[in-house]
């Protein structure tokens, strides 16, 4: 990697941000965390080796910097706990740094939500178990041991992130219009060239002669787009389309994502000790919590049912994009999409609920594991020491 960027550099471009004062502090307070725990080379390491933290640290837009900020404050939230020092192994190692990162976020929102948050502590028992995190309440004292994981994209995951990237780059480089539609399928590589350029050409209209538009093209894209003038247009398609303001969702994916899960949950609650109660949280590609909520937890509730020892069973996903803010029930069950980072990163969480759990557990314990994700954001000023 030919580009440098210094801890210096990453400072500068703080500076100049076009926040106010507090905020730009609190973001240089995080990169100088790093700096400190992670050492003064780590920057140039994370440039050399391909590291999943290189486009964050290349990127110099507001939200990248924003981002780094949260990241040092979350070291320095996890700094003391007995497993930090593995911790970081695991985020200097560029195999293994993005779940590193996982675990860290987890650990963040956990301690935010008032636990105590302990990664890689073993577990004693006839054998020996380590979970990625044990989790002791607050108030009731008691263990709980999470397991969490990624789900790694298939083959179609990857062409359809590819065919939402290139199809959303057109609509993103224009920062005055308002959006929103389906795409209706996966592409093919000349296809998705075909459908950007044309998408780019149509798009440059809009602010000379045109405050809307009808982007679709049957069969593979249901979208439109406006300038400010051209908002009640947009409302009024997006009413007779079925489709949601701010969001460009799909396409479809061909894949047994559902299967995938379902085997994931009962590998992962084995690693779980018997004698506490367990959370399985599952990091997926974002494609799939893209679709119906409601669809996913249908399908998975039962395995989540056959499993006693786990209260709760978490999928997870981030990713960069548009999209309004839910917190809704479904059933027993929650569904969260959260914004950070200038509204530009996306965090969605399915919250699945085990009613057939063989030691129930408090209330409020539970409520708590919730708020870790319903409520608990990315975001350097909610930092708060370990408890």
């Amino acid at each position: 990697m030919s580009q440098q960027i210094s801890f210096d550099e990453l400072l500068s471009d703080v500076e100049a941000l076009n926040l106010e004062s507090d905020r730009r502090t609190q973001i240089a307070e995080g990169i100088r965390i790093i700096r400190d725990l992670m050492g003064p080379g780590f920057v140039d390491d994370v440039l050399s080796t391909g590291h999943p933290l290189m486009m964050t640290v290349i990127n110099r837009a507001a939200h990248s910097r924003a981002w780094l900020g949260w990241f040092g404050h979350a070291l320095s939230t996890a700094v003391s706990l007995q497993g930090f020092p593995e911790l970081r192994k695991r985020l200097i190692d560029p195999r293994r740094a993005s779940e590193g990162i996982s675990t860290l976020e987890l650990v963040w929102r956990f301690t935010q939500a008032g636990f105590v948050a302990a990664p890689e502590t073993p577990v004693r028992g006839r054998h020996i178990k380590v979970p990625d995190i044990t989790l002791v309440h607050p108030e009731t004292r008691l263990e709980i041991y999470v397991e969490h994981t990624h789900l790694g994209p298939s083959e179609e995951d990857t062409r359809a992130h590819r065919t939402q990237q290139q199809v959303w780059l057109p609509l993103l480089t224009r920062f005055d219009i308002q959006y929103c539609g389906s795409i209706l399928k996966v592409l093919s590589e000349p296809r998705c060239a075909e459908v950007v350029d044309r998408l780019s050409a149509e798009i440059a209209q809009l602010g000379q002669d045109k405050s809307f538009i009808d982007l679709s093209q049957p069969g593979i894209l249901r979208l439109a787009a406006c300038t400010e003038e051209g908002k009640e247009h947009l409302q009024a398609w997006a009413s007779a389309s079925g489709e949601k303001l701010k969001t460009l969702s799909g396409p479809p994916i061909e894949d047994d994502q559902v299967g995938r899960v379902r085997r994931t949950i009962r590998r992962k609650q084995l690693q779980i000790p018997e004698s506490r109660p367990g959370v399985v949280i599952i990091r997926t590609p974002p494609m799939m919590l893209m679709q119906s909520p409601r669809t996913i937890c249908e399908s998975i509730e039962e395995t989540l049912f056959d499993h006693s020892c786990l209260a709760a069973v978490v999928l997870w996903s981030n990713n960069l994009g548009a999209g309004e803010e839910v917190r809704e029930s479904i059933g027993d069950h929650f569904h969260v999409i959260q914004r950070a980072f200038d509204d530009v990163h996306v965090s969605r969480f399915l919250f699945l609920t085990n009613r057939y759990m063989r030691c129930p557990i408090p209330t409020q314990l539970r409520q708590d594991i919730k708020r870790a994700f319903a409520e608990c954001r990315l975001d350097c000023s909610t930092a708060q020491p370990v408890p």
